[in-house]
């Protein structure tokens, strides 16, 4: 059976529905899988009302049964947070449709958008441990004590956010961010296409550009980008542009992953352009 598109599956959620949503994410921290009577307690359902919604939410695959110690057991499935953070992110008036991907990687999923001017937006869903949940069980029973694959979903998206609103703040070169929903970060589109499918014409000023958003990130917002790479580059080629993504695993500044992050980019640029520039000045100037 075919899977029904995200934008979809929102659109065919109600008010029911959503509450029980919210309700299967609130407690979510506190309950591999929610007991049932659990959520007939936070809900003014009756039991026949319940289980059709609860069924229509299984049907769209935005929830999780299971019986556990024989008790009929819920959770909130990735897809799930996904169309809660549809519905916000349009209630803030950022996101009217959501279109296809564009992007996926191993820890989040990437969608075109478009806002209520029909401008072209990025809403990226973050989704730690993307995979079934079975499998996930499995995981969580040798990591009793951690948090939540939801709750480090969700920080993921509040970390990049909270990174790309400082970094904009401070005339970075990175996308502006339009605003966050439960596991989503919804930004600036780029038109462009990633560094090392780009030839550039004038590669030097794009390295002195890039060096520049990491200093910004560094002197001004406290962070290492943890992962900066040709690959988390975007250039935008109209305006001649390199743009740093990927911010999710963004920390506090340290030297080790700044001069890690550094070297990575000026072994890309002497390799592909020839450009050599110490690493040890390069750091000096980035920390000033």
């Amino acid at each position: 059976m075919p899977i029904v598109p995200l934008s979809n599956r929102a659109s065919l959620v109600g008010p029911h529905e959503f509450y029980l949503l919210k309700i299967l994410l609130n407690n979510s921290d506190s309950y591999e899988l929610i007991p049932k009577d659990i959520i007939e307690e936070e809900i003014d359902l009756n039991p026949s009302q319940l289980d059709f919604y609860l069924s229509k939410l299984l049907k769209l695959k935005l929830i999780y049964h299971e019986k556990n110690l024989g008790k009929d057991s819920f959770k909130i499935t990735f897809s799930g947070i996904d169309v809660l953070s549809i519905k916000k992110l349009y209630e803030m008036k950022i996101l009217k449709n959501l279109s296809t991907v564009i992007g996926e990687g191993k820890e989040s999923v990437v969608y075109m958008g478009y806002d209520f001017d029909e401008n072209p937006i990025v809403v990226k869903f973050h989704r730690i441990g993307k995979t079934s949940y079975k499998t996930l069980r499995r995981k969580k029973r040798t990591l009793q004590g951690r948090k939540s694959w939801v709750r480090l979903s969700i920080e993921n998206a509040e970390s990049e956010y909270n990174a790309l609103a400082c970094l904009w703040e401070n005339r970075a070169y990175v996308p502006r961010p339009l605003g966050l929903g439960v596991n989503a970060v919804a930004m600036e589109y780029i038109n462009g296409k990633p560094l090392f499918k780009t030839d550039l014409l004038e590669p030097s000023r794009v390295l002195d550009d890039i060096l520049s958003t990491i200093r910004i990130s560094y002197v001004y917002c406290k962070l290492s980008h943890n992962d900066l790479s040709p690959y988390n580059v975007v250039m935008d080629t109209e305006r001649n542009i390199p743009y740093v993504i990927d911010w999710p695993q963004a920390s506090r500044a340290s030297e080790d992953s700044l001069e890690k992050d550094i070297r990575h980019i000026l072994d890309f640029f002497r390799n592909k352009y020839d450009i050599n520039r110490e690493i040890n000045d390069t750091l000096s100037y980035i920390r000033d």
